[in-house]
């Protein structure tokens, strides 16, 4: 933290820090008989309010990993969903029966919670399903299936995977929105709407009207098949993505619930490297955390959104006005939604906000009546 310098003499902030006005307690240390009949002292002057606040983005939105949730390298998240491995026997000449029926079923496992939050809306630009496939087969082979996901027991989407060529050994393929791709020795395949197959968030996947072709090859046998199926997703904001927070500021050098204001302002200098703007609400706290009403909370800007290469710097002022104005500190309420420019901007866990420079300020000073008055 940065503490802005005062600009009267530490001896006047002192005087202050236990307690001035008429009725409370004035530091011995220090003799008022001198003092004019009425005098304003701490006009204009800053105090520090604790230390810096840092908010990290896995606070503004509760994000816990696990095994399916987690950052890579650069630090975005991404969500990574390992189904178990489905196998089956082909009998050549092809046996029917031994091919698997309808309805095979693959849990998701356990989803980050945050996936369920109605106010946060996340997007899955370049979500991935790799299928490997390892065939025993010593012919070549045409598969073809149906892919329902159902949250609840209902089906919220269906896709229909046809004709992928199986040869004999591994081989993977990956479906994607586009059937595009960079890695070497896969078969990227459309698979349109696939980016929206956690939206809802779902419990379950089932491969149905699942057929294999297999050409006339007097080869004969039965024959292992089995297949290795994860999901893999970047996560972005959304256009519709939403989060709140609440900041408690209350450890001020000068205590102020004790003492009888107009005003007092809290200055700050915010640091956003999220690509959210966020509104900033504030309320004033008593002694004991409760919050004060009767006092006009009055906040300036709203904090420009901004990215990790390069923060936003928003200075900001609270001012607190009351006719008798008692309070301990503030609690700061950030709130942020997004719009269309920011969808697709990945989450990061360097994203976050940073308050620096806090301090608060009497504009108007605190009236010191003489005690011989």
């Amino acid at each position: 933290m940065y503490p802005l310098k005062p600009r009267y003499s530490c001896v006047a902030a002192l005087l202050l820090a236990t307690c001035v006005i008429s009725g409370c307690q004035v530091d011995n240390r220090y003799d008022l008989n001198n003092l004019d009949t009425e005098s304003t002292v701490l006009k204009g002057m800053q105090f520090p309010i604790g230390d810096l606040r840092r908010i990290t983005l896995d606070q503004l939105f509760d994000l816990k990993e696990n095994q399916y949730f987690s950052t890579d390298a650069q630090g975005d998240y991404w969500i990574h969903i390992p189904f178990e491995t489905y196998s089956f026997d082909v009998g050549l000449p092809l046996d029917l029966d031994r091919l698997p029926d309808s309805g095979k079923g693959f849990e998701f496992g356990e989803l980050p919670a945050f996936l369920d939050d109605e106010n946060l809306k996340v997007e899955f630009s370049g979500l991935e399903i790799s299928l490997g496939i390892d065939s025993q087969l010593p012919v070549a082979a045409t598969v073809s299936t149906g892919v329902d996901v159902l949250k609840s027991g209902s089906v919220t989407h269906h896709y229909e995977v046809n004709n992928l060529s199986i040869v004999p050994g591994k081989k993977t393929f990956v479906f994607n929105e586009t059937g595009n791709g960079s890695s070497q020795d896969v078969d990227y395949q459309a698979l349109p709407g696939i980016e929206k197959l956690f939206s809802p968030v779902p419990d379950k996947l089932i491969i149905n009207d699942f057929q294999v072709d297999i050409p006339e090859s007097g080869q004969t046998g039965v024959f292992p098949v089995s297949c290795t199926i994860t999901a893999d997703s970047p996560i972005a904001f959304s256009a519709f993505s939403a989060c709140t927070i609440s900041i408690p500021v209350d450890n001020a050098e000068l205590n102020l619930d004790q003492i009888g204001l107009k005003k007092a302002v809290i200055s700050m200098d915010a640091y956003n490297s999220v690509p959210l703007s966020f509104s900033l609400k504030a309320t004033a706290l008593d002694g004991n955390g409760g919050r004060l009403e009767g006092i006009s909370a009055q906040t300036d800007v709203p904090i420009a959104a901004g990215t990790v290469d390069s923060p936003a710097h928003t200075p900001l002022k609270v001012t607190l006005m009351a006719e008798d104005l008692r309070f301990k500190g503030v609690i700061l309420e950030l709130h942020a939604e997004s719009n269309q420019s920011v969808a697709g901007v990945r989450l990061n866990r360097n994203q976050g906000l940073e308050l620096k420079n806090l301090v608060i300020s009497l504009p108007d000073g605190i009236v010191v009546k003489n005690n011989n008055q």
